[in-house]
């Protein structure tokens, strides 16, 4: 991992971290494709140290996925454009919080840890307790992320008025 341009906007804590992800509503799965990254929007559960998705039982993106299993992700918190009142694009700012971060994909062949993962990936959207049938599960994908170094950055900052 590189250090960070703007190292004094970087999250130190992990906490605040872990926290920056999981208020993003997905992610953006970045896999490795011949000749160009192929990235994937995605709803996503995260438990601080493994990300669950989930997807169709075959495609493109399983099919990536298995032959390298290693991949990137990226997720934004907020953001929010302040000074575009102004004369000159250079006077416009940005405040947000976002993460990036690179890991292990597995697809979860266990069916408890299948379960798991979705009821998980439930949990970040819901507070409501969900059951899955036997159908769906059977027809659906369960990919566990390894998170092997996550980092976060975050720009309160507001232009002066």
């Amino acid at each position: 991992m590189h250090p960070m341009r703007k190292a004094n906007r970087e999250l130190a804590d992990r906490a605040e971290v872990d926290a920056v992800l999981l208020a993003a509503d997905h992610l953006v799965l970045a896999l490795a494709d011949e000749g160009a990254p192929y990235p994937v929007p995605m709803n996503f559960g995260y438990d601080g140290r493994t990300l669950y998705l989930h997807c169709a039982l075959e495609g493109r993106k399983l099919d990536l996925l298995r032959a390298r299993p290693e991949v990137g992700f990226c997720a934004v918190a907020w953001r929010e454009v302040h000074g575009l009142e102004g004369e000159r694009a250079c006077e416009a700012t940005c405040s947000y919080a976002s993460v990036i971060g690179a890991g292990r994909a597995r697809v979860l062949a266990d069916p408890a840890e299948r379960h798991a993962g979705l009821k998980l990936l439930m949990a970040h959207y819901s507070d409501r307790e969900y059951g899955f049938s036997e159908a769906a599960l059977a027809k659906t994908a369960v990919v566990a992320v390894d998170v092997e170094w996550i980092t976060a950055k975050r720009n309160d900052r507001r232009p002066r008025a």
